[in-house]
């Protein structure tokens, strides 16, 4: 009897704390020690590989920072059609920091000689090469199935979509940029005292040139890459080209005119550097012009 007695109440009490759990699953009720697990989450299922290179194209718009960059740009610009000058704001923060460190403390901003000049010119060079490399690219992108048409029948294709792929890797991509970010103030670290006399040195200027070298880098990295794939597409097998005229093939066509594009923007930026660099220093700083800018020669940048 008393066996029976106990085991009765051990029923009733796993009873309880049952009904009990299930009317509070999370386990937050004192009067139950029981703990429901919760449901694990469903593993999310691996990306589909890209095939095409179209597909591989179509990634740059977010592994590239100067062609994500422009495209961010372009998307929060209100209305739409006002981008360019949204990005040519952007690209002048340098030249808001220094006005803002010019009101904090004036001997740390660069305001003397052609300071300003320089600042704007560069933030105008930055837009310029941000421009180029949002153009080229969606040039080419939305143009690249003439590539799959070429390669459709090659036994290489799956290995230039994947040697694009891997310049389009972040770690790979951002080592020349890097560079070019670190590189730029060192070099001007090193020339500051020839430059004195033309353009004020302070703080601002080196995040001014780590800028302008960063972009930069990323614009030389690709047009580094994009020599090479001319060398990968005669390295394939079995190309689909027009016999009567091989060069007129669409996806050759659209190789040459990328280059064209990316030759024009080059020569542009070429002739900006050399305005900023050569012409207006000496139209403003020469002897008949010396009240346009009047540099005092007791000046020393601190």
């Amino acid at each position: 009897m008393p066996d029976t007695y106990y085991l009765t109440r051990l029923l009733k009490i796993f009873r309880v704390r049952g009904t009990l759990a299930a009317s509070d699953p999370v386990g937050k009720s004192e009067d139950t020690l029981s703990v429901v697990p919760r449901p694990r989450a469903e593993p999310k299922p691996p990306p589909e590989p890209v095939r095409t290179m179209a597909e591989a194209m179509a990634e740059g718009y977010q592994g590239i920072p100067n062609v994500y960059l422009t495209r961010r740009v372009k998307a929060a610009s209100r209305p739409w059609h006002f981008w360019p000058l949204y990005l040519i704001l952007f690209s002048q923060w340098p030249l808001a920091l220094n006005l803002f460190i010019f009101l904090v403390h004036r001997k740390w901003a660069a305001v003397h000689g052609l300071a300003m000049i320089w600042f704007a010119g560069f933030g105008l060079i930055v837009a310029l090469m941000l421009v180029a490399a949002d153009t080229t690219w969606s040039f080419v992108t939305d143009r690249s199935t003439v590539f799959d048409d070429v390669l459709a029948d090659s036994p290489e294709y799956s290995s230039v979509i994947a040697w694009l792929r891997q310049y389009l890797r972040y770690r790979v991509q951002l080592l020349p940029s890097a560079f070019g970010a670190i590189s730029g103030p060192i070099y001007l670290f090193l020339v500051r005292n020839q430059l004195d006399h033309v353009v004020a040195i302070a703080f601002p200027s080196y995040v001014l040139v780590s800028w302008t070298s960063f972009v930069g880098g990323n614009d030389l990295y690709w047009l580094w890459v994009a020599t090479g794939l001319p060398k990968r597409f005669s390295q394939a097998s079995n190309l689909l080209l027009r016999w009567q005229d091989p060069a007129s093939t669409p996806g050759l066509r659209l190789l040459a005119d990328a280059y064209g594009a990316a030759a024009l923007f080059l020569l542009a930026g070429v002739i900006s550097i050399s305005v900023l660099g050569f012409v207006i220093p000496r139209v403003l700083v020469a002897p008949g012009a010396s009240s346009v800018v009047k540099l005092d020669p007791s000046y020393k940048n601190p």
